[in-house]
């Protein structure tokens, strides 16, 4: 395998931090490279947004547009920040044209100055909206910010060179894995003090 395209950074980049090997072997690439990814998805979690961009296809039920509290109707879309919209579609094929909304791009929001129209299936009842779109701050991981390299780098590092000092609890499927002093720990935040740091700025915060 080799690294995802949306990772935070690349097999060549983590090669250059203390303690990761300067040529890795194949034993050893073959550890890093689901770090890399798997670190990725955990920092974005953490940050609720996408760094790299990529497509994503999401349901959101007509339910989750009702429960928006704000005047103006909308569909706060899971990441952010939002490219642009490739298709919004129900299970009977209905469609929500582009005129139909405008996209808040910096907050991952749809809005429409009228109302959603109400998804539905084959025999009427009321289901989901399938939702495609392009998300992500970044076009490549070589234009991501130092800083979130620098976060990713150290925490698989650190899970590379103690793979076991701070996890109570692993499994080998899908890298499910649960901390003693990272994920479980409340005043560090889920992660080491210099990663919180380092991610602050990249949280997301809705208005």
């Amino acid at each position: 395998m080799s690294v995802a395209t949306i990772s935070l950074i690349s097999l060549a980049e983590l090669a250059t931090y203390p303690g990761i090997p300067p040529v890795p072997s194949a034993s050893e690439t073959a550890i890093l490279e689901p770090l890399i990814d798997a670190m990725t998805l955990v920092i974005e979690k953490e940050c609720q947004q996408a760094f790299v961009r990529r497509s994503f296809t999401e349901d959101y039920t007509y339910e989750h547009v009702l429960r928006n509290p704000h005047s103006k109707p909308r569909i706060e879309l899971r990441q952010y920040p939002i490219v642009s919209v490739t298709s919004i579609t129900d299970p009977d094929a209905n469609t929500i044209p582009s005129t139909d909304y405008w996209i808040d791009k910096a907050h991952g929001w749809l809005v429409t100055t009228g109302s959603w129209q109400i998804p539905q299936d084959a025999n009427g009842f009321e289901t989901y909206w399938t939702i495609v779109y392009i998300a992500g701050r970044w076009v490549a991981t070589a234009n991501v910010d130092a800083n979130l390299k620098l976060a990713c780098k150290m925490l698989v590092a650190q899970l590379y060179s103690n793979p076991d000092q701070n996890i109570a609890s692993k499994s080998v499927g899908d890298l499910s894995l649960s901390y003693t002093n990272w994920v479980s720990a409340e005043q560090t935040g889920g992660f080491p003090p210099i990663v919180k740091s380092l991610i602050a700025p990249y949280r997301r915060r809705d208005v």
